[in-house]
């Protein structure tokens, strides 16, 4: 078990999941996508993870502005700040994730600083930190509240106390007047770039299968909204909100995917067909994305009362295991960008059976379920994280959902 969590702190752990979402037309250009430009300003925002310290403060400024708790941003962008609220972002740092990493704080800081290099990248949010000789210590900047803020505004907003941001609306970039809160923000138009969110959602390190386990950047260059310039934000942050909905969302599910059905031929003929189908139409990217969340295809004969006579499933999911120090790839019956996958019943429907259903069922956090059972059932009773670990299953169980359901009556046999 530890080396599989060794494994899972390779893959930063993997809370923030975008899977399925309504493709959109982008608000403005794509040109800046490929430009030095963009690729030079990020370079610079995301070259250093953990985000280093914001240093001293500018003189003058208020206790507001050189606050990064997400609440003190909420001051004035209490929209961006209720939307942030909800979203996983806010929820990076989760129970799951404290509770795999209790154990580690203080034996093994580095995984803990390898994970939260996405879960809560500011320095300020770690709690050891290495000094110039490279030995760990206590960092005297952690704050408890920010940790659990997760990827909070600072994360992507703030660096050396300077505010950044996108262009305004209208494409343009200007100063703030002077007496605008903490200087105002400098835009740039890298925060409308795919490439703002690849440092989190597509890994570089030896791939499984011959893909990274987070793939999600390169799922959408191989696809057609990427020569469209149907980037993250469309979907992910209309009219730029800071929702950041995805596969855990049944409504942003269904705006990216196309179900069919049908029934063909009378139930008692060897020609009976029965197809339920899932197209990938808007998301942009594999549907699910990632290794975490699994689609559930289903179709099921029923008697009168109800009861299941027979049945059929195929998951759609990528499935892994941590075994000898290494990824390995089960299977990946994914749907990619564009692309359809089916199930289908062939053959007489079993007799006394009145009702054909189809059901496509979406488990968000599949993965995650398994492991939590498993390492709750590997550690030892004293381990640090269990409550969390606990409440973290919990929460696994609770996030499935149907995302479409159509049922059939069938002429008696």
């Amino acid at each position: 078990m530890i080396r599989f969590l060794r494994g899972l702190g390779a893959m930063a752990c993997a809370a923030l999941l975008v899977a399925g979402c309504g493709a959109r037309e982008p608000d403005g250009p794509s040109a800046a996508e490929s430009s030095s430009a963009v690729s030079a300003f990020l370079d610079g925002h995301w070259g250093e993870r953990p985000i280093p310290l914001q240093g001293e403060p500018p003189a003058g400024w208020s206790p507001i502005e050189t606050d990064l708790d997400p609440a003190a941003c909420a001051t004035c962008h209490r929209d961006r700040f209720e939307e942030w609220s909800g979203s996983l972002h806010a929820g990076a740092y989760s129970p799951g994730l404290e509770g795999q990493l209790a154990a580690w704080f203080e034996s093994d800081p580095a995984t803990v600083e390898s994970c939260m290099a996405c879960h809560a990248p500011l320095t300020e949010q770690l709690r050891r930190i290495p000094g110039t000789d490279g030995a760990w210590r206590e960092n005297p900047a952690w704050d408890p509240e920010l940790e659990r803020a997760g990827v909070s505004c600072a994360a992507c907003h703030v660096r050396g106390w300077r505010r950044y941001g996108p262009p305004r609306r209208d494409g343009s970039i200007a100063p703030a007047p002077d007496g605008t809160p903490h200087d105002g923000a400098v835009g740039d138009p890298a925060f409308e770039s795919i490439e703002f969110c690849a440092p989190c959602h597509q890994f570089e390190e030896p791939a499984p299968g011959g893909k990274p386990l987070e793939n999600t950047v390169a799922e959408w260059r191989a696809s057609e909204w990427a020569e469209r310039g149907v980037g993250c934000q469309s979907c992910h942050m209309p009219d730029r909100r800071h929702l950041w909905r995805g596969i855990h969302d049944p409504g942003t599910t269904r705006s990216g995917v196309t179900p069919g059905w049908t029934v063909e031929g009378s139930p008692g003929d060897g020609a009976f067909a029965v197809t339920l189908a899932l197209a990938n139409t808007g998301t942009g990217h594999h549907f699910p994305t990632y290794v975490t969340p699994a689609v559930d295809l289903e179709i099921a004969f029923l008697d009168s009362a109800g009861d299941t006579l027979g049945s059929k499933r195929r998951t759609l999911s990528r499935r892994v295991v941590f075994d000898e120090g290494a990824w390995v790839e089960l299977a990946d019956d994914r749907i990619p960008a564009g692309e359809t996958r089916t199930l289908a019943w062939r053959g007489p429907a079993p007799v006394g059976a009145t009702t054909v259903v189809g059901r496509i069922g979406v488990r968000p956090d599949a993965f995650y379920t398994e492991f939590f059972e498993e390492l709750l059932a590997e550690a030892d009773a004293d381990h640090p994280g269990r409550p969390l670990l606990r409440e973290a299953l919990a929460r696994t169980r609770e996030s499935p959902y149907e995302l479409w359901r159509r049922g059939t009556v069938l002429e008696p046999q």
